[in-house]
């Protein structure tokens, strides 16, 4: 039998026929040990991915799909014609989602799918829609051409995100 084929960042594996979530590579390791110096039990416990994964917080009100991680999240404005709505984006492994606060004008969730994201760049917030006023956003193209501009802090961070989310899921679509 042979080894089976794992994509670089480990977290998928190939079937032949399609990429499907690698399994764990190894179940927790649980040591116990004593000592009189210590004067009482210790216990250590190798948390896996998953377990480490399913421990983390999150506020995102929109449902995950299978095998869907959030892979970034931040306080974040939409730039949507002339206003600017409040809320949190998330980055996951599959899609951009914001989730607008409740008290805009223009509330609601926006969801892009990563593999329908043609580009990103920084870009300046703009007074009225039209008039750049400062230069603290990142604008997301999709396919389509249609815009998404998001006012955020550590806009090339995000960027950058995103770029390698994207490309992890061209990669896993090949």
């Amino acid at each position: 039998m042979t080894d089976p084929v794992i994509s670089p960042d480990g977290k998928w594996m190939w079937t032949g026929s399609e990429w499907i979530p690698a399994p764990p590579a190894a179940e927790p390791v649980s040591v116990s040990m004593q000592d009189s110096v210590i004067a009482g039990d210790v216990n250590i416990t190798q948390n896996n991915a998953e377990d480490i994964a399913a421990a983390r917080e999150t506020n995102m009100k929109t449902e995950l799909r299978f095998g869907e991680q959030v892979v970034k999240e931040g306080a974040a404005n939409l730039q949507k014609n002339i206003e600017t709505v409040g809320g949190k984006l998330y980055l996951t492994s599959q899609r951009l989602v914001f989730e607008a606060h409740k008290i805009n004008f223009q509330g609601g969730t926006t969801e892009i799918e990563l593999s329908n994201i043609q580009s990103s760049r920084a870009c300046s917030t703009k007074f009225l829609g039209f008039i750049p006023l400062f230069p603290n956003s990142l604008a997301v193209f999709t396919k389509q051409g249609q815009e998404y501009r998001f006012v955020l802090f550590g806009r090339h961070k995000w960027a950058a995100e995103i770029k390698s989310s994207c490309l992890a899921v061209e990669y896993t679509a090949n």
